[in-house]
């Protein structure tokens, strides 16, 4: 095995790149010391998904209204 040092092929990344550990041990220290942090953070997180609109439609349901209304658009230059 080369090491770190080849970085020149496509399929490599920098192992620093998929270091979850910082954020694992974020996550426990929030848990463990109570918090409401954490639970606040989730719950904004799901306020930005609710509001997000078009959130509820399939893949394809967004696509086809976006096609209509990139037609739409269109149509009034």
């Amino acid at each position: 095995m080369q090491g770190h040092e080849s970085t020149s092929e496509p399929d490599r990344f920098p192992r620093e790149e998929f270091s979850f550990l910082p954020h694992v041990v974020q996550l426990l220290d929030k848990v463990s010391s109570g918090k409401n942090e954490l639970k606040e953070k989730f719950q904004r997180c799901h306020q930005i998904l609710q509001e997000l609109p078009g959130a509820d439609l399939s893949r394809e349901e967004q696509e086809a209204l976006l096609r209509a209304e990139n037609a739409l658009l269109e149509q009034k230059r």
